[in-house]
């Protein structure tokens, strides 16, 4: 297993999917922030050979109630965020060449590509309606947990 001290970098920014659904006068007039669900989807992927991991972000916010039929899509981003180490492979198990990153690793590069993903959405969202509507604080802990167990 790899020593305390490595060297990460955040090496590349790719912004996959960017659309927004701006609503109808209708709805802005009569706007109730508890009708609005920001979800997010997380996982992660290993370039031993190159020694990049990949943060794989996506970001929705829907409006509305599904059940009454009246669901909206305000907002999909999806991005990919690219770290490169110094000596992954540092990280891998001998037997099975699998790696294995350190939770308070995977938590750091969670959080900077979070931090990172709202910085875009906002300066992409400028103008629109849903840019006063933040992407929320997420529990970087909670979401990995979640995509351990498969629940994300």
């Amino acid at each position: 297993m790899a020593e305390d001290k490595f060297v990460i970098g955040l090496t590349e920014v790719k912004t996959e999917v960017f659309t927004i659904n701006d609503p109808s006068d209708d709805i802005i007039k009569s706007f109730d922030v508890n009708l609005l669900n920001v979800s997010v989807n997380v996982y992660f992927e290993t370039n031993t050979a190159g020694n990049k991991v990949a943060v794989n972000l996506e970001f929705i916010y829907d409006y509305g109630d599904d059940a009454r039929g009246d669901l909206r899509r305000l907002l999909h981003y999806e991005g990919v965020f690219t770290f490169g180490f110094d000596d992954l492979k540092s990280f891998s198990n001998p037997e099975t060449q699998n790696i294995r990153l350190p939770n308070h690793v995977l938590e750091r590069l969670l959080d900077l590509s979070i931090s990172t993903a709202r910085g875009i959405i906002i300066a992409k969202s400028t103008g629109s309606f849903i840019n006063k509507y933040y992407l929320p604080v997420f529990d970087v802990k909670r979401l990995l947990g979640d995509v351990e167990t498969g629940r994300n």
